[in-house]
């Protein structure tokens, strides 16, 4: 099994660091911090990181096709305009429902953005996760979730994770009608690992899955086997990982540092080089 040892890109700490996203235009990291309230872009180049905007609770941002972004707050979809800073919503399924907020999320090959919900208190099966369409429709594909977290596709197979299973669930998907079926358990952690949380794919098909609670990114295959382990030092909470750079083969990773205040570098972000290259990302189609 490869090993990797990640370093600090950014010194300032996130709350909640979440949802990083390479932006190919940009050359640049976008990313959120959940609890700091922030939408951000970091440029390697520079290494400089910009806040994009304040926006209470913002928990995951895509590009959209047609120019801007598109992101979710506690009560659901917005589309933000990054010149006039102006959010307009797009579809708020959670607008009467205080005691979850929307968390992470990710563009499926056919242009609609999935997301899913927390329970504030972390409430066992009171979240959910959501399909919007390119029209604004939105569809609810599960229910009974605890803690919606990373998703990725790849050909015919959705990957899904609920961080409390502490497992990693491989679905079938139909691109063409966003349906998904046969759920099937790819990964189990195990009662001693940490709780697996954010994930992008790879070109070769493989996931790159943070483990909050244990210092750590597993890359794990099509099979569900454990091929490489990207250790975080100094940051226990990891909650998210993206592949980008120039070569698309640096993977950015997020953590907290919320309650961590004996952690030295929690919510710091990390990269690392690695022997993997990023697999393409989507951009909202409406």
């Amino acid at each position: 099994m490869k090993n990797y040892q990640a370093q600090i890109c950014l010194e300032q700490k996130a709350q909640l660091g979440e949802g990083p996203l390479w932006d190919h235009d940009k050359q640049a990291l976008l990313w959120v911090d959940i609890l700091g309230n922030k939408l951000q872009c970091y440029d390697p180049e520079t290494e400089q990181n910009q806040v994009l905007a304040e926006i209470p609770h913002v928990s995951t941002v895509v590009k959209r096709a047609n120019g801007g972004l598109v992101i979710t707050t506690p009560d659901g979809f917005y589309s933000f305009n990054e010149e006039t800073k102006e959010l307009s919503p797009i579809n708020l399924p959670e607008q009467n429902n205080p005691q979850v907020r929307f968390n992470d999320g990710k563009c499926d090959p056919a242009g609609r953005f999935w997301a899913g919900t927390i329970g504030y208190e972390t409430k066992p099966e009171t979240a959910k996760l959501y399909c919007l369409e390119a029209t604004g429709e939105l569809s609810e594909k599960l229910d009974k979730i605890t803690i919606s977290n990373g998703i990725c596709w790849n050909g015919d197979k959705m990957y899904y994770i609920d961080s409390p299973t502490k497992q990693i669930h491989r679905f079938d998907y139909d691109q063409a009608t966003g349906s998904i079926s046969n759920k099937h358990i790819l990964f189990d952690v195990g009662p001693e690992g940490g709780f697996p949380d954010g994930m992008c794919l790879d070109q070769e098909g493989c996931l790159w899955v943070a483990f909050w609670g244990e210092s750590m990114v597993r890359r794990i295959s099509a099979d569900g086997e454990e091929l490489a382990q990207v250790h975080i030092p100094g940051a226990s909470q990891v909650s998210a990982c993206a592949l980008g750079g120039k070569a698309g083969d640096t993977l950015f990773i997020t953590t907290a540092a919320v309650e961590m205040e004996d952690e030295v570098n929690a919510g710091k972000l990390f990269s690392v080089k690695v022997d993997a290259k990023a697999a393409p990302t989507y951009c909202f189609a409406g």
